[in-house]
Parts: structure tokens; sequence; C-alpha cells
């Protein structure tokens, strides 16, 4: 497989005009990864806990033993498989929980990122409890879009803005090669011209 240039941001929040690698799904949660936690009953559907049994916010009557499930009850979501947020991290492999309680997702700790492994999971402005949904992140990969090709002055490139309040150190690579390296002043936006080859194409599918 093919690997795109990609692009890697230390330590703070990047926001690129392309394709996020980040879960968009996680961090929502309040456990030890970081985010907020769903409020109690604000919502249609909502659960509170009774112990371990999810009470439905709108009908007491709805109870669902979640022990019975093997999982746990979490305030606003019910049964769930583990607790939106929390998270694990060993030897720079960690995992956290998804914001909706529905499973682990396993992940590298990578601390040219900024990111720290503890006893309670990655934690850092990059790691993947602290992002939430959004597609604001650190690291990214460049896709390629159709072009008529009747433009000579097309350029393949990439845009990115600082939205942390630090500089960001950029550092563009390609496999093992460095292709560039650039500092992202606080709220500034930086176009980087990417080195173009066939490399950097999806093949169609026929």
């Amino acid at each position: 497989m093919t690997r795109l240039p990609a692009l890697l941001a230390l330590p703070v929040l990047l926001s690129a005009l392309g394709c996020a690698s980040s879960e968009a799904d996680l961090g929502s949660g309040s456990g030890s990864g970081g985010g907020t936690q769903i409020d109690l009953c604000n919502q249609d559907g909502a659960f509170a806990c009774d112990g371990s049994t999810a009470v439905l916010c709108s009908n007491e009557k709805v109870r669902v033993d979640c022990a019975a499930m093997g999982k746990s009850c979490e305030p606003g979501i019910g049964c769930a498989v583990c607790s939106p947020g929390a998270g694990t991290c060993e030897n720079g492999n960690a995992t956290v929980c998804r914001g909706d309680g529905s499973g682990w997702v396993s992940y590298e700790c990578d601390p040219m990122q900024g990111m720290t492994c503890g006893a309670n999971g990655c934690t850092g402005a990059c790691s993947w409890g602290s992002l939430g949904q959004s597609y604001v992140g650190c690291d990214y990969s460049p896709t390629v879009t159709l072009n008529n090709g009747l433009w000579n002055g097309f350029h393949f490139a990439v845009a990115l803005s600082n939205l942390g309040t630090v500089p960001a150190n950029v550092v563009v690579t390609r496999g093992t090669e460095t292709i560039e390296s650039v500092t992202v002043e606080p709220g500034a936006l930086e176009v980087i011209e990417l080195p173009w080859g066939r490399s950097s194409r999806v093949p169609i599918q026929k």
C-alpha cells in the first residue's frame, strides 16, 4: 500500500482543509480521557442509573439490568460497554472508550504529538480523548480530488490553521522522508505546497 504524505502537528490543535484522520465519535464522555459527560435526562431517550440498572428518564417503568448483559450503567447513556472517555495506556499503546460507551478504540500514544502515556490513558492536546467530536486534529493525510487539468497553475497543496494559543511545529512526511517543516503561529493560516507524484493518487477502480 502506498502511503500519502502525512502532516504532523506538535503539540497543539490544527484545522486542515482536507481530510482528517481523527475519530469523529471519540472523546465526548467524562472519563479519564477528557471531554464532557452528557447531562442527565436532558435528551430524548436518556437514561438515569439506579446502581447497575438503567432507568429511562421519560418512563421510570422502563428498567434495564445492565449487569445481566455484562455491562455497566452510565448516566445519560444507559447500559454501556465502558465509561465514555475512559482510557488505558501502556508502552505507547493506548485505548479510549467511545463517546457513546459502545466499545474501545486502540491507537498509538505518540510522544511526537505531545501525547503522554499514563496509568489513566493517553493525555495531551492531540490525544483522541481530548479532541472530541471535531475535524480539528494533529495528524492528517491529504487527498486528491478530481481536476480537469486545464489550468497550468494548479498546485497540490494543503492549508493549515492553528487554533491553539502557542505555535504549532508542523512536519510533512512521505513515508520516512521529511518533505517540509514549518511553524504555524496561533491564529495563522499557512499553505504548504506538496510535491506531486503518482503515489499521491488513489487509482480509480474500474
